[in-house]
């Protein structure tokens, strides 16, 4: 009787803490700009704040290279993970951006990493609806449709183009970043040394 009265008052207690450890979390919240719509708890406001100022200007000089999907995007900012990424859902287009910096400098060379990352994902929701390609899948086969596009872009198209335009349009990005660069240059470094005698 003893031990499930002990199991009773540390479920209880942990159950309380957990309520007011989670207590920055509760409610959803909204902020609009004139093409994004982000979505956020308390706990994610100031990232949204840094967001917010750099989303219209971002959609703008992507808006000058592609036809913009739509007009309007949702924008998801959450810090219940650790996760330092972001992501781009298709169908329907949304964002998802995580609060999380990155911890190595090969992202976030000489431009602040929420551009980078926003300008980044906001390419890849825009880099598979070209000006001149056919909607009519879209309006027969709905939202869906751009899903089954997304897989038949191979990654190197997807992510190559995209890491392109991220350098392009802002002062940082991976084309500037010797970080990033190293990452192949010491695969070649290393290949010429193999056979060599010193």
């Amino acid at each position: 009787m003893k031990k499930i009265f002990i199991s009773l008052l540390l479920l209880i207690l942990s159950i309380s803490l957990y309520a007011q450890a989670d207590e920055k979390f509760k409610g959803w919240k909204k902020a609009d700009t004139e093409h994004f719509t982000f979505i956020y708890e308390n706990s994610s406001k100031e990232t949204v704040e840094a967001y917010a100022e750099i989303a219209d200007d971002a959609w703008n000089k992507i808006a000058n290279i592609y036809a913009i999907p739509k007009n309007h995007f949702n924008v998801y900012v959450t810090d219940r993970t650790n996760t330092v990424n972001a992501f781009t859902y298709f169908s329907p287009t949304e964002i998802g951006m995580f609060t999380t910096p990155p911890a190595i400098n090969d992202f976030g060379f000489r431009a602040d990493w929420r551009k980078l990352f926003f300008t980044h994902e906001l390419i890849h929701a825009s880099n598979l609806i070209f000006e001149d390609k056919s909607q009519v899948p879209n309006y027969l086969l709905g939202s869906f449709w751009t899903t089954y596009d997304f897989y038949s872009v191979p990654k190197w198209a997807l992510e190559g183009l995209t890491t392109v335009l991220e350098t392009e349009l802002t002062e940082g990005g991976r084309g500037r970043s010797p970080y990033f660069e190293l990452q192949f240059k010491d695969l070649e470094t290393i290949e010429n040394r193999i056979g060599k005698v010193y």
